[in-house]
């Protein structure tokens, strides 16, 4: 059975010259919507703050009941003054991970433009997207890695592993 490896849309006999002139760029306020997130978007931070609260309360309780029958030295003050700190550093790191969208690449005129031709025809036709592929950037580009074509934006080459994440359904950092 034949796989079919790329999916393309309609492109006509233009040259690209003349497809320039012929049409305005896609504007980006008429780009389709970002994908839905994933159901276990809002789960995994569940998860995470349930870890995070049920470590700190347990480490918090251990050395605030080993100081409390003896007579508090100043080892003891200070080991109850770290695991505070600690505890307070472990909840704000992860409303800081829950709340800022870190690592997400946002959709801009430089992460959105140009718009490889095989997509925007497929946008100006109104087709789907989902039997395309991501596309490989130019090879001579310091900025563009791939574009993906379910957040519509490049990815950028020089910033680590960047891929779209399966849960919160944006390409990430």
């Amino acid at each position: 059975m034949p796989m079919l490896s790329v999916f393309r849309c309609d492109v006509g006999g233009d040259t690209d010259e003349e497809r320039m002139e012929q049409e305005a760029p896609f504007p980006m306020s008429e780009l389709p919507d970002l994908p839905a997130r994933n159901s276990a978007y809002r789960l995994e931070p569940f998860m995470g703050i349930c870890v995070v609260g049920m470590l700190c309360v347990i480490l918090v309780s251990v050395t605030c009941g080993v100081t409390l029958g003896a007579k508090i030295t100043q080892m003891g003050q200070l080991a109850v003054s770290l695991i505070w700190i600690e505890a307070s550093v472990a909840v704000l790191s992860t409303l800081y991970l829950l709340c800022s969208n870190a690592g997400v690449i946002h959709r801009t005129e430089e992460t959105c433009y140009p718009i490889p031709r095989e997509v925007e025809d497929c946008l100006r036709q109104g087709l789907p997207l989902d039997r395309l592929k991501n596309i490989p950037g130019p090879e001579d580009s310091d900025i563009h890695d791939s574009y993906c074509v379910r957040c519509l934006l490049w990815r950028p080459r020089n910033a680590g592993t960047v891929h779209h994440c399966a849960v919160c359904q944006r390409c990430v950092t």
